[in-house]
């Protein structure tokens, strides 16, 4: 996907998904003739994020109160390239310690001028193409991605984060960087049955032991969420006064690794890693959650795994090895970890 730029008072505005990025607008009425926040164009390509404060963005502009959450807004989206799979993506809350920065709130590709509730925190992307679609945090397309999603293109000229900006003025973001790991959640101790496997797996394996993480503070062992969601519930509607669903689905996450060598789990279990005793090579369980939808909202369901990761180096069959190893790991409750959300299809 090629970017074309014009400049506009010293202001970069770059087409998103093919369309000029100040057609977008943030307003006060349902009919959004009344937007005096626009995008800015690309400001940083993924794995980079830039997050904003609500308030910074539409506090003290006469917006609509929000019944659901802390703000709203009506956001006026052009049709995107549905050819090239292009997305606009809206995420709030929008923090370090997601995937990509936050948790997917809104996704658009036909025209709208469709309501936008928002938390105190909140992100705006965009994506074309499955593969960074995929990263973005768009539901079952292709897994192409390593550690955070980074993108199998290498470049990420097809996925970026969007900047903000009012009455011609650009906005100051909370945050604008990468994103680091998610806070760890309480997790359960395998079964000694477990445990036993995973230890006598250890002496199977062709790996030294000699696992060293990474140079930066956590590498060792952090939480993130897994690469890609599964849709558990496609028919989500909120009606006219909103509702609580129930989502009764299955859940399942595998152990992932980037490491260019050929190993299994045995092999994986003999690197050395900090958690190796806690390591599982899948999950599966059935859960049941209600959640509450807002009125007029239609959209669908998805689940996200958490798993815990290390990235390093060590050595396996004499060769140096380096990468991300992760694994999924049970909450407290003997249940996988990782979030139930909804989706609003924004159109």
């Amino acid at each position: 996907m090629a970017f074309r730029s014009l400049w506009v008072l010293g202001i970069s505005i770059t087409d998103i998904g093919h369309v000029r990025a100040d057609d977008y607008s943030m307003c006060r009425d349902e009919e959004c003739g009344d937007c005096p926040v626009t995008l800015a164009g690309i400001g940083t390509v993924y794995p980079e994020c830039i997050t904003y404060n609500t308030e910074d963005v539409l506090g003290g502009q006469d917006f609509p109160p929000s019944d659901v959450r802390d703000f709203r807004a009506y956001f006026d989206v052009p049709e995107q390239d549905v050819a090239e799979n292009c997305y606009l993506i809206v995420k709030s809350p929008a923090r370090q310690g997601r995937k990509a920065c936050g948790l997917v709130r809104n996704t658009y590709q036909q025209a709208t001028c469709g309501k936008l509730d928002l938390e105190e925190t909140f992100m705006v992307q965009f994506c074309c193409g499955f593969c960074d679609c995929g990263a973005a945090g768009i539901p079952n397309q292709p897994e192409c991605s390593s550690k955070f999603g980074a993108l199998a293109s290498g470049g990420g000229e097809s996925y970026g984060a969007v900047r903000l900006q009012r009455n011609g003025t650009l906005i100051t973001p909370a945050y604008e960087g990468p994103a680091d790991a998610v806070t760890p959640e309480t997790e359960a101790t395998p079964s000694q049955h477990t445990r036993a496997q995973l230890l006598a797996a250890r002496e199977d394996g062709i790996c030294n032991g000699d696992w060293k993480p990474g140079p930066n503070e956590g590498d060792a062992s952090y939480i993130r969420p897994a690469d890609g969601a599964t849709i558990v519930r496609t028919d989500v509607d909120g009606g006219t006064s909103g509702s609580e669903v129930e989502i009764s689905h299955s859940r399942s996450q595998s152990w992932s690794t980037t490491i260019k060598m050929s190993l299994g789990i045995a092999d994986i279990l003999s690197l050395g890693l900090s958690f190796s005793s806690t390591f599982e090579e899948s999950i599966t369980d059935t859960a049941t959650t209600t959640m509450n939808v807002p009125a007029g909202e239609i959209g669908y369901a998805i689940f996200t795994a958490y798993i815990r990761c290390s990235v390093g180096s060590g050595t396996c069959n004499g060769e140096t090895v380096e990468g991300e190893v992760c694994t999924p790991y049970r909450q407290s409750n003997g249940e996988i970890a990782g979030v139930f959300s909804v989706v609003i299809d924004g159109g």
